[in-house]
């Protein structure tokens, strides 16, 4: 009887390597999942709650370090005997405070873009099934970390597959993960000196690879908006949070209030 005889050690890399590629798998799943669902989630919750309180805190707050800066440079002008023209000063506000314009430009899209992701449809939960099934399909053939031979068209695959899950899109998921089915197995390493070599490389590749992914899941639930999970999902905690932000709004508009008015004193304007 002739064929190739397979040793031990080489049975024994391929079943480690295995069991590594489908723990690489998970792991690549797990922080597929934190980051383009639940995060994205978490994401949409803040801004929708928190998020639209601070924007309006940090927009009174832009208001009142504005109008503070008017009443110096229209201070300064009056101390010179000049002439006090109004768009001039507005002008070099607007020169001054352009960081601060962005910023809230910033969070205004960002409040929009959840607005938007809130009223996406949701997936029933037989869609939802199949769709993390279509995903883990694809990224067991595709994913670059468990595939080091991949081409640029299964590269190019696989993103498409990212974005289609990223944005919910079924569909498109769909369609990437028949394409995917259709590409061709890789041959398997052939038994020898060179082949082993190749195979404890792998495996080593692996386990780097899964202490990489596994630092980079505990990094995520360490930042925003992961760290905002305990508040977001305690109605107490959220509405105390809320009504701090809301006392300090109070401040804001109270202490904008009161520049204006000074303002107007130095103007001679009761208008403004």
């Amino acid at each position: 009887m002739s064929g190739l005889v397979v040793s031990d050690e080489y049975k024994e890399l391929c079943e480690d390597i295995e069991i590594l590629r489908a723990e690489l798998t998970d792991i690549i799943l797990e922080k597929d999942d934190l980051m383009m669902v639940e995060c994205q989630n978490l994401r949409v919750k803040y801004c929708m709650t928190i998020g639209a309180y601070e924007y309006k805190v940090y927009q009174y707050y832009c208001d009142v370090e504005r109008i503070k800066r008017k009443i110096e440079l229209v201070q300064a002008k009056l101390n010179r005997n000049e002439v006090v023209f109004i768009p001039l000063v507005e002008a070099q506000l607007d020169r001054e405070y352009s960081e601060y314009k962005q910023k809230l430009e910033d969070m205004l899209n960002d409040i929009n873009e959840a607005d938007r992701l809130s009223k996406c449809k949701m997936m029933t939960e037989e869609e939802s099934r199949e769709f993390k099934k279509l995903y883990r399909n694809v990224v067991k053939k595709l994913h670059p970390d468990l595939n080091s031979k991949a081409t640029k068209r299964e590269i190019e695959l696989f993103q498409k597959a990212v974005e289609a899950y990223e944005h919910g899109d079924i569909e498109e998921l769909r369609m990437v993960n028949l394409l995917a089915e259709s590409i061709d197995e890789k041959a398997p390493i052939e038994d020898s000196g060179s082949s082993l070599d190749k195979l404890k490389k792998h495996k080593e590749e692996l386990i780097r690879e899964i202490e990489v992914m596994r630092g980079s899941i505990e990094r995520i639930k360490s930042e925003f908006p992961y760290n905002k999970k305990d508040i977001l999902l305690n109605e107490e905690k959220l509405n105390a949070e809320i009504d701090e932000l809301k006392r300090a709004l109070d401040y804001y508009r109270d202490t904008y209030e009161y520049y204006k008015k000074r303002l107007n004193q130095m103007l001679g304007d009761t208008d403004g």
